[in-house]
């Protein structure tokens, strides 16, 4: 607010004579403030201010016994009441209906987009728009830049995920196969009337089909993991075939070639 609050009657000032005299009719009419239509105060540098006069009326004994007018600068009432982080990106104005500006504070960068907002101020004996602007200029590069990189590694990680799948699958497949291989191996080594047996590189037993058991009157489970001598060696042949075990061992079994051996059973025939 500039200039002075003063209770005088409502020819008391020079200037605006007559939005002054409306905005007091007004304020009497309402039994409350009032305001004038702004006008332009010019200044002795050749610029000037935007200005509203409000009109209180005084009431005392209930009559009106005077009015107080105040003279308010449009440009510091935005310049007090808007923050100055607001201030520094976007531009607050007060407007006419028409669109006229009437003062104007903050300054936002020119963009190549612009957006607008407005509220409009219904005042008692006057009405102003209160317009807010701000310009959105175009992304820089380093915006661009780190966009194409978030872009690209999102497409990097969505194709690594669907050959994995795709690996995933295929391994799947594989384990199926390998599953029923198995299962068919050993369907047809259950099924041979023929005792099987097989030993690791340090004479453990690793596998005996079910011939075999039926054979020597011993379970898997007696057989399996069982080293040297075996449980079904006759104890008369034990050095000969530890022997043989040895030389089996060691490689040097001619091929085609093999030994005769006698095994006895659990019970002992």
């Amino acid at each position: 607010m500039f200039g002075r609050g003063a209770a005088e009657g409502p020819g008391g000032r020079d200037r605006a004579q007559t939005d002054v005299s409306l905005a007091c009719a007004n304020a009497r009419r309402f039994n409350g403030p009032a305001y004038s239509s702004s006008y332009f105060v010019p200044s002795a540098d050749g610029l000037g201010l935007e200005v509203i006069e409000m009109c209180l009326p005084l009431i005392s004994s209930g009559r009106v016994s005077g009015y107080a007018v105040a003279t308010y600068a449009l440009q510091e009432v935005l310049a007090n009441l808007v923050g100055r982080q607001l201030a520094r990106s976007q531009e607050i104005s007060f407007t006419e209906a028409d669109g006229t500006r009437l003062a104007l504070h903050g300054s936002a960068r020119r963009g190549v987009r612009m957006f607008t907002a407005q509220q409009l101020l219904d005042l008692p004996g006057n009405t102003l728009v209160l317009r807010l602007d701000s310009w959105h200029s175009a992304p820089s590069l380093f915006p661009n830049v780190m966009t194409a990189l978030v872009t690209a590694m999102a497409i990097a990680l969505v194709s690594v995920l669907v050959l994995l799948a795709k690996d995933t699958r295929r391994r799947l497949a594989a384990e199926r196969d390998l599953a029923d291989a198995l299962a068919f191996r050993k369907a047809m080594e259950d099924s041979l009337v023929t005792g099987l047996r097989a030993r690791d590189l340090q004479g453990h037993i690793t596998y005996v089909n079910p011939a075999f058991c039926q054979m020597v009157g011993f379970s898997a489970e007696e057989l399996l993991g069982h080293g040297v001598p075996a449980p079904y060696w006759p104890p008369d042949r034990v050095t000969e075939y530890e022997q043989r075990q040895a030389i089996r061992l060691a490689g040097n079994v001619p091929p085609r070639e093999g030994f005769e051996s006698v095994f006895m059973r659990k019970d002992g025939t």
